[in-house]
């Protein structure tokens, strides 16, 4: 039965208080009948009332159980809940719809400093939110507001001790049964560590990458400067200095020789410290880095120096390569303290300068014995060519007198010999001129160079060359290179291995379509005794260094000989005429 059911009895008549009267028996007995019947029915009622109220009581019993209960498992599921909340590795923050702080797990006071107690029923933007977050923040709660959907940003939290604490919250809107919002639930990752070690990882990336390009460049570029330039600047760029200076070891003095981020110095061309009483040179000497952070105090650093640049603190590695002192690669001056991490970028940095150096040292030496040898080649063609030239030349003089008096007709002929030398030997001397300076091979027009090899080649062989030229051009730089050393090495080859009694040299432009564009062809040919292509090596005869210049102009090189039949070389290259 519900507490709520009223119970209906019937009426009770009142019991009568007047003393008995002098009815008689039968009516006596039929009121004590009566009575005896009112009392039956009144002990039914209180019975079925007893039972009922019995029932009402076990029901409400039962209720209150229930209630109990429901009371005792919301405890629990709220002290389990709680127990999850202060367990997870996350924080995890309630608010209120006017973000005020109504939960604050166990990993929120571990990372704020803060207690539950602390921040209760406080908004949490002030207490944990730098000043220029506030607004964005709260931006991004309004509009959790106004989609009531989960959303995410990330933002620092200040900690009870002023550290700064990156934070990646995800926001969950709970509403109320009219759906409007009621709770805003917050969880978040603590992601201070992580983005370090990010910002680490890159940093070292970034270093890798500028070091990498050094050490590529230091094994692709042959100027020395700009090698040692790439690298102070590295040096800086990786340290956060200022400055950054590369010394070189010259004459027992350190030559200042690259000065990187100083704008507005007075310092010489020629500037240099000494080995002792500087911290280029104490480093050199010890063959160790050296470390200084009170530059202006301190003994080893070199006074003068100092006075210039305003050098306040300093590193210093030495640049050695086996037993042999180089250098020193310097870098000055940051807002902190240099470090061991400073040491160890710059010691990634000099394997780079000291290659740089060495391959400067050894470009040098190459060029020496470069120079000797091209000054032995050129003695060596000199006494071949143009001094045999001279000595046939000087021959026929000498003759020629006395055979003008006896046989003009042959001393004509010799006339021709002696003039067709001439001409042979003085073009060899401006072929061997070109050698000593190549620059002149590409301000010279083409046909000059081929007009020159021509004459030299029929000098000293006695082969006419016939030259068949379009018109004389000046033709881009590395193809005029090119198409030169071509046309030297095909008659050299005719010189040694053709047996030819006639030569032809034909240079042709013509137009490869109807735009700028124009075809040149190149074609030396003789009457030799030819060969069979097939069974000649590429690098036979000259054949492959021909094919490789070809090729390097954006060429095609084609020999077309048979035995006995001579020989045929064409070069085909296309050219925009401007």
């Amino acid at each position: 039965m519900s507490m709520g059911k009223a119970m209906t009895t019937p009426p009770i008549p009142p019991l009568s208080s007047k003393p008995p009267d002098d009815r008689t028996g039968a009516q006596q007995a039929l009121a004590e009948r009566g009575r005896r019947r009112y009392q039956a029915q009144l002990e039914q009622i209180i019975q079925e009332q007893a039972a009922e109220l019995a029932r009402a009581n076990e029901q409400l019993q039962s209720h209150i159980d229930a209630g109990r209960w429901i009371e005792q498992t919301l405890i629990a599921e709220r002290d389990f809940i709680a127990a999850i909340l202060d367990t997870v590795d996350a924080l995890i923050i309630v608010l209120d719809r006017a973000g005020r702080t109504i939960r604050f797990n166990r990993t929120c006071e571990e990372t704020t400093g803060y207690t539950f107690d602390q921040v209760r029923d406080r908004p949490f933007w002030s207490l944990f939110l730098l000043p220029a977050e506030v607004e964005p923040v709260r931006a991004v709660l309004a509009e959790l507001r106004a989609d009531r959907i989960t959303n995410r940003h990330e933002a620092y939290w200040l900690t009870r001790d002023g550290r700064k604490r990156l934070i990646a919250w995800s926001n969950t809107a709970l509403l109320d049964d009219n759906g409007e919002l009621e709770y805003i639930i917050c969880t978040g990752i603590d992601i201070t560590e992580r983005r370090r070690a990010e910002a680490t990882l890159q940093k070292a990336y970034a270093e890798q990458e500028q070091i990498l390009a050094v050490q590529q460049a230091v094994t692709s570029r042959l100027d020395l400067e700009a090698v040692l330039q790439m690298i102070a600047a590295a040096a800086r760029r990786l340290t956060g200095a200022r400055l950054s200076l590369l010394y070189l070891l010259e004459a027992g003095h350190l030559r200042l020789a690259v000065v990187s981020g100083a704008e507005n110095v007075d310092i010489p061309a020629d500037y240099s410290v000494p080995l002792t009483g500087s911290a280029a040179g104490q480093a050199l000497q010890a063959g160790q880095p050296l470390l200084i952070n009170e530059a202006s105090t301190d003994p080893r650093v070199y006074a003068d120096l100092v006075h210039r640049l305003r050098l306040r603190r300093l590193v210093a590695v030495p640049l050695v390569s086996g037993q042999q002192p180089l250098g020193v690669l310097e870098v000055a001056d940051k807002p902190e303290p240099f470090g061991p991490d400073d040491t160890q970028i710059l010691a990634m940095l000099t394997p780079g300068a000291i290659i740089a150096l060495e391959n400067a040292r050894l470009y040098t030496q190459a060029q020496r014995a470069a120079a000797l040898e091209e000054r032995q080649r050129l003695a060596r063609e000199l006494h071949d060519a143009v001094t045999q030239t001279l000595f046939s030349a000087s021959l026929i003089a000498d003759v020629l007198p006395e055979m003008w008096d006896h046989d003009q007709a042959q001393s004509r002929r010799l006339l021709q010999d002696l003039q067709q030398l001439s001409r042979g030997a003085l073009a060899e001397m401006r072929s061997l001129l070109l050698e000593l300076r190549p620059a002149a091979l590409r301000e010279a027009k083409l046909g000059d160079l081929i007009h020159q090899l021509a004459e030299a080649f029929t000098g000293r062989e006695g082969v006419p060359v016939r030259i068949e030229l379009d018109r004389q051009d000046t033709f881009p730089g590395d193809m005029q290179v090119s198409l030169y050393r071509i046309t030297q090495e095909a008659l050299h080859n005719i010189a040694k291995h053709a047996g030819a009694g006639r030569v032809t040299i034909q240079l042709r432009r013509t137009p490869a379509g109807s735009g700028p564009l124009q075809r040149v062809a190149l074609t030396i040919s003789d009457d030799g005794c030819g060969f069979d292509p097939a069974h000649v090596p590429p690098d036979h005869l000259g054949l492959g260094i021909m094919r490789e210049r070809a090729e390097a102009i954006g060429a095609t090189l084609d020999i077309i000989s048979r035995p006995d039949r001579g020989t045929q070389i064409k070069v085909n290259w296309k050219v925009t005429v401007t």
